[in-house]
């Protein structure tokens, strides 16, 4: 009896296991608790720009070339936090609906990003993640273009 009742749990245990969600799909339900219209599916990169990270001047210097780039549909932004330190003026004016605002940072709860973050998103899920920090920098061009 109490080996069936193992099997049984171990069962359960493992089934629990396989249905953990993607971060495609964390992000995508955080998407949808205040834009329910909007699929992460539909963008070629998701740009999260945020307070996170050991690099404050990198954040700075990332959101400000973002800020040249907000027109380009094809890219998500996830704006978290107030402004206080990063500058999100670029973003501040726009009407733009490839713009979602976290004032609250909630994404950051979701512990995916632990600075600046560019997703590349294919076929719906993440084929690629790009962490800012000093060293690639000077190739956000390359990872927004790609």
């Amino acid at each position: 009896m109490n080996k069936i009742l193992l099997l049984v749990a171990l069962f359960f245990i493992g089934s629990g296991c396989s249905n953990k969600k993607t971060d495609f799909d964390k992000i995508q339900d955080f998407i949808h608790e205040t834009h329910p219209n909007v699929e992460l599916k539909n963008y070629k990169k998701l740009v999260s720009i945020n307070e996170e990270g050991d690099c404050i001047n990198c954040n700075n210097t990332f959101s400000r070339k973002m800020g040249e780039v907000v027109e380009n549909k094809s890219i998500l932004f996830i704006l978290s936090g107030n402004g206080t330190k990063v500058d999100i003026s670029a973003f501040v004016d726009s009407e733009h609906t490839n713009v979602i605002w976290d004032y609250n940072n909630e994404f950051g709860l979701l512990k995916l990003a632990t600075a600046c973050t560019i997703y590349t998103v294919k076929e719906g899920k993440f084929s690629n993640k790009v962490t800012i920090k000093l060293e690639n920098l000077n190739s956000i061009n390359k990872f927004v273009e790609n």
